[in-house]
C-alpha cells in the first residue's frame, strides 16, 4: 500500500522548515537513491537548494514523526511537499517503510520524558528551553537523526503538563 506523508515547506511564521531538503539528501546520500528525477526536485518552487549544499544539511533525516499519519512496515512511502498554499509536490522517489515506533513525549515543569514503545528512553532536565542542563545522550541522537539538529530543538516540543503520542516512521535501518 502506497502512503503519502505531508511535509509542510514553511512554519506557520513563514520561515522555511527544509524538511523536503533534508529528506531528500539523506534518500540521495545516506540511502544511495541516485533512481529519482533529482533534477526536478531542485527545480520544484520551495526548494533551496543552497542550503541543500549546506553543511546544515548534512543532519541526518532517518525517520519522521508526523502528525496523524499512519503506516506499517513494508508500505511504500511517497513524501508530499506541501506549501503554505496548499500546493502539493511528490518528491523523492518511493520508499519502504523499514519500522514504526511509538514515541511518547510527555512534559512536565522542568522535566521533559521520551519513551519509546512503552518503555522509557530518556529525559531532558530544564529551567525554560534554553537553559537544559542534563539530558540523556541517546536522546541527543533522535533528535539530529530527526533533523532537529540539537537537543534544544527537541526540547522544544511540547508544552508543560502535555502529553503528545506519535509514530516514529523509519525509511531507513536506524532503531533505537
Amino acid at each position: 500500500m502506497k502512503r503519502q506523508i505531508p511535509i509542510h515547506t514553511h512554519y506557520a511564521n513563514g520561515q522555511p522548515t527544509h524538511w523536503p531538503e533534508m529528506i531528500a539528501y539523506c534518500l540521495q546520500n545516506e540511502l544511495k537513491l541516485s533512481d529519482w528525477d533529482f533534477e526536478g526536485f531542485e527545480k520544484m518552487p520551495f526548494v533551496d537548494m543552497k542550503f541543500y549544499w549546506s553543511e546544515l544539511c548534512l543532519k541526518k533525516c532517518h525517520h519522521i514523526v508526523p502528525a496523524g499519519f499512519e503506516c506499517d512496515p513494508g508500505n511504500d512511502i511517497e513524501f508530499l511537499a506541501v506549501t503554505p498554499e496548499g500546493e502539493k509536490f511528490p518528491f523523492g522517489p518511493l520508499v519502504k517503510c523499514t519500522n514504526v515506533d511509538q514515541i511518547k513525549i510527555t512534559n512536565y515543569l522542568g522535566l521533559q520524558e521520551f519513551s519509546m514503545n512503552e518503555r522509557l528512553y530518556g529525559t531532558i532536565m530544564h529551567h525554560g528551553v534554553d537553559r537544559l542542563y542534563e539530558w540523556h545522550n541517546d536522546l541527543e541522537e533522535l533528535a539530529i537523526n530527526e533533523g532537529l539538529g540539537s537537543i534544544e530543538a527537541l526540547a522544544r516540543i511540547g508544552f508543560e503538563d502535555e502529553v503528545i503520542i506519535r509514530k516514529l516512521i523509519h525509511w531507513t535501518d536506524k532503531r533505537y
